[in-house]
């Protein structure tokens, strides 16, 4: 491949540190009360027993997704990385410039970075580069590393991911497709949860109810604390920040604290907002969420129930 580019400087893939941080909220400060937060990837869902498709809308320059869908014919539940498919208004590489500028990007966190797992969107590329470089059409349309290699990566259902579009103009508005073979509903599906911040994403074809989530050797709110500290947290991206859709998680709530509140145990294991008040959160099909999780262990893990 570089011998074939001679002519053109393969540009290294840039640092991901740029990418928001899951911040805000955490320590205490009440936050704005947001019981029905409806994101981009509320969108446009078609499935059937057998096969099925979710449209995500691209509504910002950077949106966080998930894969709910395996690739037709496997037994694992995972799918393709070329199977998630940006439409024409997403940009790809420039294959115009000297340094081939890349454009949309796919990122996923490994627990730690995005160093190993960040890929570029081709999108078409000019007959006249793929003749100049002997290369056919099946470099159209598919995901590349940072030296523009094909990649083939797997992906279980539940993996969660950026996508960042930097390069598209505002007034475009593009969307992302995720195909594939409907996931078995019928087992539970449990992602670790071991290093303090982990992406996940909905598994299942079907939205859920957050508070369902079984979450184990996961911190809640330390209810002896004078200031009712905060333990786990959940955070959703709206496109520009997490402020309105941060969530804690209660925990076990003491009897004795219980009582004293007038709360009944419905506090138990569940999500509230920084009023601590119980929200109802519903993750749709192809939605993703950060945890945050101060005190991990090798042993914290987040189960999604069958369906």
């Amino acid at each position: 491949m570089e011998a074939r580019l001679a002519r053109h400087r393969v540009r290294k893939a840039p640092r991901a540190g740029a990418l928001p941080p899951a911040r805000g909220g955490p320590g205490g400060a009440a936050l704005p009360r947001n019981d029905s937060f409806a994101p981009a990837w509320a969108a446009d869902v078609v499935s059937s027993n057998i096969v099925g498709y979710n449209k995500v809308s691209l509504a910002s320059k950077l949106t966080m997704m998930g894969a709910s869908f395996q690739t037709v014919g496997v037994t694992d539940a995972t799918i393709d990385i070329n199977q998630i498919v940006p439409d024409e208004k997403t940009t790809g590489v420039d294959w115009s410039s000297e340094d081939l500028d890349f454009g949309a990007s796919l990122l996923i966190w490994d627990g730690a970075s995005y160093a190993n797992s960040t890929y570029y969107w081709t999108g078409e590329v000019p007959a006249e580069f793929r003749e100049a470089a002997e290369l056919d059409d099946s470099y159209n349309n598919i995901w590349v590393n940072g030296d523009l290699e094909p990649v083939e990566e797997k992906l279980p259902a539940g993996t969660a991911f950026w996508i960042q579009d930097v390069n598209r103009t505002d007034s475009d508005q593009a969307n992302v497709t995720v195909s594939g073979e409907v996931a078995p509903t019928t087992a539970n599906r449990t992602f670790a949860a071991k290093t303090q911040l982990t992406m996940l994403a909905n598994p299942y074809p079907v939205a859920i109810n957050l508070n369902e989530l079984v979450l184990t050797d996961v911190a809640g709110v330390d209810w002896s604390s004078e200031d009712l500290d905060f333990g786990a947290s959940l955070l959703i991206w709206d496109g520009s920040s997490y402020a309105d859709s941060t969530y804690y998680w209660t925990g076990e709530v003491p009897a004795e604290f219980r009582e004293a509140a007038e709360l009944d145990d419905s506090y138990n294991n569940i999500w509230v907002n920084g009023d601590l008040e119980p929200v109802e959160i519903t993750l749709p099909v192809g939605g993703a969420f950060w945890l945050r999780n101060p005190d991990a262990k090798a042993t914290s893990s987040v189960t999604f129930p069958e369906r």
